[in-house]
């Protein structure tokens, strides 16, 4: 025990230092500790960084407070023992078998994005899920986009929205391409913190395979016809999409009415089905 830590950090610590789920952290943390590095060790180990409605996001690093392989990939096993523990009977037609339906997964740009994302894809494909993932980064609103055209039961984005650069996170969608509500929120957040072991080893049929995530996105041929409809829908000419903007976000979000109603044609407003716009990322 270390008198200058809380109990709870000397609880976390002593575990990461003898629990080989976390082994690939000892030697870092081991060195923080002849550091004599408190503060941040207290920091980084004195709670669990929280899964909540949209998922989880904080800063990379070493500890339980932090983004790293352990806190996503508990998050990608929640997620995977979550939707294994529906029966046929309580799931949406949609999400009927939703271990063939798969998990689609998209990351941003950050730094360590594209690491964590195949990182999570082995996780799902190690619980049996068709996994989809994205060759490269990709805006979430495609993201939820993909769930919908694959018929997905959920999908992952690996990002921290408009949280610094050195962030990161994983946001949880649901078949319908939204972002996890009740009651399945809850259910997910209760399932990441029952996670005990988080499964990393490829089924059988894939194991000796040299490219064991033969059923990527790009693979599958997906991700072109996605892509395409996407671009379609933003840039292309003759698209069924108005595009229009202020620099003033306050002014947005205040007069998005008027906004809207010059900029579109009025035969086009009472067709008007979805507005998308950069505000932290949603659309």
């Amino acid at each position: 025990m270390y008198s200058q830590l809380s109990k709870e950090a000397n609880t976390t610590i002593q575990k990461w230092l003898t629990d080989t789920k976390y082994s690939e952290y000892k030697e870092e943390l081991e060195k923080l500790i002849a550091q004599e590095d408190w503060k941040t060790l207290e920091d980084s180990f004195y709670t669990t960084i929280p899964f909540g409605t949209g998922g989880r996001r904080g800063p990379v690093g070493l500890g339980s407070n932090r983004i790293n392989r352990i806190t996503i990939g508990e998050s990608a096993q929640g997620l995977c023992d979550y939707l294994s523990a529906q029966s046929e009977e309580d799931l949406p037609a949609e999400l009927a078998g939703a271990k063939k339906s798969g998990i689609v997964i998209a990351h941003d740009t950050r730094t360590t994005s594209r690491e964590l994302a195949e990182y999570t894809a082995s996780i799902f494909a190690a619980n049996n899920f068709t996994t989809y993932l994205f060759n490269s980064f990709r805006a979430t609103p495609e993201l939820s986009f993909a769930v919908r055209h694959l018929q997905a039961a959920a999908g992952v984005v690996i990002s921290a929205s408009h949280n610094p650069p050195a962030d990161n996170g994983f946001k949880a969608y649901w078949s319908d391409g939204s972002q996890i509500v009740p009651p399945h929120d809850k259910g997910i957040m209760q399932a990441v913190t029952n996670v005990k072991n988080i499964m990393t080893s490829l089924p059988a049929e894939l194991a000796d395979d040299p490219e064991p995530l033969d059923f990527l996105i790009h693979e599958s041929g997906a991700e072109s016809i996605i892509d395409a409809a996407y671009r379609y829908a933003r840039h292309e000419p003759g698209a069924d999409v108005t595009l229009f903007g202020t620099s003033n976000v306050g002014h947005l979000k205040s007069n998005i009415g008027s906004i809207l109603r010059p900029a579109l044609p009025e035969v086009d407003r009472e067709r008007l089905a979805r507005v998308f716009g950069h505000l932290s990322g949603v659309g």
